[in-house]
């Protein structure tokens, strides 16, 4: 297959209303400027135009690839599978995560008890109708069971107490579904693992460093601190490929965990495991990250390139394994 001589639609749910939906369509724009340089035919069309239907359903499915960047559909981050059914309703390729795999990752608490079932070590958690304003011995995080992107995560979300109040809050605030997960105050790694000639490959292993120049109270990534730059705890994280010799079995251990989620869950083409690990080096899958962003800033990217993946064979492979 010739992929030059197929037509690329990037289709994107980004809008300027939201920064986290923004940073949506700078992706878009730069993976378009990227294929549009390496000699690709791509356009982006966005998934909210009124006719984007009547469009998919005219697409040449023998001559189309989609390069799927919807990451919110009909109102919800859990909702990205309706996308995908509809194009596989057409027989489209697409890239990215396919059908099943994001309806099982739509909801975290669904995604816990697949990997508890598994095998796979996840933080304890409490649903809200469990959650009280007990004091707890362990600090639990509140989060959006269905959203992404730490949607509402601010400082303190972290508590061992008020539980119940903080998820009443949140729910007020955002609305949808919350939950609280046990906190692991430890290190945390970012893992990228990519589909290589038909085989899941973990590309090699991101570790964020928490600057804390700020003296933030948790050692987290909150919503200000990923998506405002006017707050001083913005981007207060680096990464980082670098370890020590002391770290070659948790390392181990977190590659293996990597491949084992991605069996439980039926992964294809990209994604991103996210992890915590305890001051005992044992290891916590705290998120599944379906379509993770591909910018030359993002995670994914720095992964890749570490590997030795130029940006042109990344998009290459992804479009490959559409």
């Amino acid at each position: 297959m010739n992929l030059k001589d197929k037509k690329i639609i990037i289709i994107h749910s980004g809008s300027e209303l939201k920064i986290d939906d923004a940073d949506t369509i700078a992706q878009a724009n730069e993976i378009n400027d990227s294929l549009t340089k390496f000699g690709f035919n791509s356009i982006i069309e966005k998934v909210s135009d009124s006719n984007i239907f009547q469009k998919i359903a005219n697409y040449d499915k023998d001559q189309t690839i989609i390069f799927n960047l919807v990451e919110s559909f009909n109102g919800s981050d859990s909702n990205t599978y309706q996308f995908t059914s509809l194009l596989d309703c057409h027989n489209l390729r697409y890239t990215g995560a396919k059908t099943p795999f994001l309806l099982l990752a739509a909801d975290k608490i669904v995604s816990k008890q697949i990997l508890k079932s598994g095998g796979v070590k996840t933080p304890k958690w409490l649903e809200a109708k469990r959650a009280n304003d007990k004091e707890l011995p362990n600090k639990y995080i509140v989060k959006s069971t269905t959203e992404h992107c730490s949607l509402g995560i601010d400082e303190d979300s972290v508590n061992n107490k008020n539980i119940s109040s903080i998820i009443k809050t949140k729910q007020k605030q955002y609305g949808g579904v919350w939950f609280a997960e046990e906190f692991i105050d430890g290190r945390e790694f970012n893992i990228s693992v990519m589909e290589i000639d038909g085989k899941a490959t973990v590309l090699p292993l991101a570790e964020t460093i928490f600057k804390n120049a700020h003296n933030q109270k948790h050692k987290i990534v909150d919503y200000s601190a990923k998506w405002h730059c006017e707050d001083l705890a913005y981007n207060d994280y680096d990464r980082s490929f670098s370890y020590a010799e002391a770290d070659k079995k948790l390392l181990k251990n977190i590659e293996k965990a990597s491949l084992k989620v991605w069996e439980l869950f039926k992964m294809n083409n990209y994604v991103r495991i996210d992890f915590r690990i305890d001051e005992n080096d044992r290891v916590f899958v705290i998120d599944v990250n379906a379509n993770p962003c591909l910018t030359s800033d993002a995670g994914f990217f720095a992964a890749a390139k570490e590997y030795g993946i130029s940006q042109e064979n990344l998009l290459i492979n992804i479009l490959k394994n559409s």
